[in-house]
């Protein structure tokens, strides 16, 4: 993120954050890799098909 705030030549480069669990034999809470692969899916598409993003910081969602 410090990369895409700070370079010139990425300014127009989109980035964010995506927190993956743990797999279940790694602890608790815990998500099957199956169930991470397909969210991930589901993340990566809407980012491409987004044309303008909500800007947020730190999570807020108001």
């Amino acid at each position: 993120m410090h990369e895409l705030e700070t370079r010139h030549d990425l300014r127009r480069t989109r980035g964010g954050l995506i927190h993956v669990p743990w797999l279940p034999p790694q602890g608790q809470p815990s998500m099957r890799l199956d169930e991470i692969v397909s969210g991930l899916r589901v993340a990566i598409g809407c980012a491409l098909v987004t044309v303008e993003d909500i800007h947020k910081e730190a999570g807020a969602l108001s």
